[in-house]
C-alpha cells in the first residue's frame, strides 16, 4: 500500500503531540513521518522554506498539499479521525482553512500539551 510522508517541525512540542495521535489512528499504516530539520539537512534545503510553509503531506505521487489542506489530507486517510477531515474540508469550503490553521500555528508553541509540562520556542534548541 502506498504512504504519505508527513513532515512536521520535531521542536514543536505541539506538533510532536500530533504526530503522536496520528501514529496511533493510522490504522492503516499509511504515514510515514519525518521532521523538517533533518529532512532539510538531509537535503540540503533551507529549513525557513520548509518552515514558512507550515506541517506538509507529500503523497505516493509525489504531490504536495501544505496547512489546512494536509490536515484534511491525513485525517481523510485514517478511520478513526474522518469526522476532523470533515470538518477541516468545511473550514476549507467557508474560506476560514487557513485562519484557523494560522491562529493555531501561530501560538503552537505557548499550546499546553498533556504530560509535557515544558515550553519550548523555536531557535531554542
Amino acid at each position: 500500500m502506498d504512504r504519505y510522508t508527513v513532515f512536521y517541525d520535531e521542536f514543536c512540542p505541539f506538533c510532536n503531540f500530533s504526530v503522536k495521535v496520528l501514529r496511533r489512528f493510522d490504522v492503516l499504516h499509511r504515514m510515514d513521518f519525518q521532521g523538517m530539520v533533518e529532512y532539510s539537512k538531509k537535503n540540503r534545503i533551507p529549513v525557513e522554506d520548509l518552515m514558512n510553509s507550515g506541517i506538509q503531506v507529500q503523497t505516493p505521487e509525489g504531490r504536495r498539499y501544505f496547512r489546512m489542506r494536509a490536515i484534511s489530507l491525513l485525517t481523510l486517510r485514517s478511520p478513526p479521525l474522518f469526522l476532523i477531515s470533515l470538518a477541516a474540508d468545511f473550514l476549507i469550503l467557508a474560506g476560514l482553512g487557513e485562519g484557523v490553521y494560522e491562529f493555531v500555528a501561530s501560538r503552537r508553541y505557548s499550546i499546553p500539551i498533556p504530560g509535557n509540562s515544558q515550553r519550548h520556542r523555536r531557535g531554542s534548541l
